[in-house]
């Protein structure tokens, strides 16, 4: 069972949450909603694919996540458009500005955690600048590897093999040459490395709801 976390904003902008469950098939994400292995066969540990092994090297442990706007609570945004996986519709979260259409544009994009960097580039169009972000949520003996993914951005301030921090600036947000409405798409998944669209063809597994993670995975959390 996943929880997924709707959200809005009043006229002050604040964020106010509405809390539904969904019931999502278990080789959908891999995961429960608090990022814990579903069964036993997920108990093991995956190496991130497409990554250098000296990235992660010196991967420390996060010391927990934040929302990658509006730091750390996602403050003056709203979530226009949540993790909905089945049927592939939509496997990340669309995060807007709460002064609409494309008031956000050049917005900051922060780090949600302590990481490093293993890909950030102008995707193709309709995905724009991507940043990918490898962290490690476990200890350092025992690793447990999510990426976050970022699109839509109008830059990259952050290059492969970057250690970021936790609230540190790492691009802006975009609209995709005017494809869209300026907004982050943003991702998480258990099994990093894989390719950028590896989820909308058919790949789902460790695709996780980021607000569910995000939310049970807070700093000095005991998750």
């Amino acid at each position: 069972m996943i929880c997924l976390v709707l959200v809005g904003a009043t006229a002050c902008g604040e964020v106010e949450v509405e809390d539904q469950t969904v019931r999502i098939e278990e080789e959908m994400t891999g995961e429960n909603e608090n990022g814990e292995a579903e069964n036993q066969s997920d108990t093991v540990e995956v190496l991130p694919e497409t990554i250098p092994e000296n990235y992660l090297r010196d991967l420390e442990p996060a010391d927990g996540f934040d929302f990658p706007v509006g730091p750390p609570d996602a403050k003056n945004y709203y979530k226009a458009r949540g993790f909905l996986p089945k049927g592939l519709e939509h496997l990340g979260e669309d995060w807007n500005g709460t002064g609409g259409r494309n008031t956000d544009f050049g917005d900051y994009v922060y780090a949600a955690a302590d990481g490093v960097v293993f890909y950030a580039d102008e995707f193709n169009k309709g995905w724009g600048q991507v940043v990918r972000i490898l962290h490690n949520f476990g200890t350092q003996e025992n690793p447990r590897y999510v990426e976050t993914l970022h699109a839509h951005l109008a830059s990259a301030w952050v290059k492969p093999s970057n250690v970021v921090r936790r609230g540190e600036i790492i691009g802006t947000m975009g609209n995709s040459d005017g494809i869209y409405h300026a907004h982050l798409h943003f991702e998480m998944r258990r099994r990093p490395g894989r390719g950028v669209k590896s989820g909308y063809e058919g790949d789902t597994l460790g695709f996780l709801d980021p607000t569910a993670f995000i939310r049970a995975h807070r700093p000095n959390s005991k998750n």
